[in-house]
């Protein structure tokens, strides 16, 4: 791959992080997926918020039979 080919987000999704995580790095913003990476980005945020709410949820539930 040369430099200035971009990994395809739909067809690699690894390589495209990967290539991404290097720009990023080296500080070529210009060249970056701006678009799918702060997709990306809302969407892991979002994960990990459901994530916690379910943990949460599951720990309070323990401690309710707990108490009872």
């Amino acid at each position: 791959m040369s430099e200035k080919s971009m990994p395809n987000y739909d067809q690699d999704f690894y390589a495209w992080t990967m290539h991404n995580a290097q720009l990023l790095r080296e500080g070529r913003l210009n060249e970056i997926d701006r678009t799918n990476i702060a997709e990306e980005l809302e969407s892991m945020g979002k994960s990990q918020k459901r994530a916690l709410n379910s943990r949460l949820t599951v720990l309070l539930a323990h401690l309710l039979k707990w108490r009872h």
